[in-house]
């Protein structure tokens, strides 16, 4: 079973003032991971911290799922 679950997780920032939006993290279509340590890599921009703020329900996608389980 899987720990942590992504499915085409996407989230874009819209400024309704400006009646733009900033893409945040670009579709990540599929990754499960099992129970453990992992590291979670990448260049400055690539959605890390807004991946991570969806695992811990800080911030809503704007497309796709991401969920967690506790796995004994």
């Amino acid at each position: 079973m899987a720990a942590i679950e992504i499915l085409g997780l996407e989230k874009t920032y819209v400024w309704a003032f400006l009646r733009k939006g900033q893409r945040a993290l670009h579709p990540l279509s599929t990754l499960r991971l099992r129970r453990g340590n992992f590291g979670f890599l990448g260049p400055n921009g690539a959605g890390n911290t807004t991946t991570l703020k969806r695992l811990w329900s800080l911030c809503f996608p704007t497309a796709g799922s991401a969920r967690t389980w506790a796995v004994n």
